[in-house]
């Protein structure tokens, strides 16, 4: 069996280091693959943060939205105590 060079794309021996036409190093690519799976078991990577990141914008947007309710009802709540006020002062002072 044998490999292709991620590089140039030449077939090399299974247990080449290097490539034989541009002398890329096989080496590395395990390093790098292992690195990678390395990073994704990290508190600290990419799709951590990331999601950490959404989880904030959602509490953020969750919080905006209950703010806007609350102001909303409290500005409905003073709105009808005000006009309960007016009906019960106009109706006492026609009689």
């Amino acid at each position: 069996m044998s490999k292709y060079c991620p590089k140039c794309g030449t077939k090399n021996d299974e247990n080449a280091i290097f490539c034989r036409k541009c002398g890329y190093n096989f080496g590395l690519r395990k390093k790098k693959e292992e690195m990678k799976k390395d990073d994704t078991n990290l508190p600290h990577s990419r799709m951590t943060r990331r999601q950490a990141n959404n989880n904030g914008k959602k509490r953020i947007g969750i919080l905006i939205c209950l703010l806007v309710l609350i102001v909303f009802m409290g500005v409905l709540l003073y709105n009808q105590s005000t006009s309960n006020k007016k009906v019960s002062s106009g109706s006492s002072s026609s009689t």
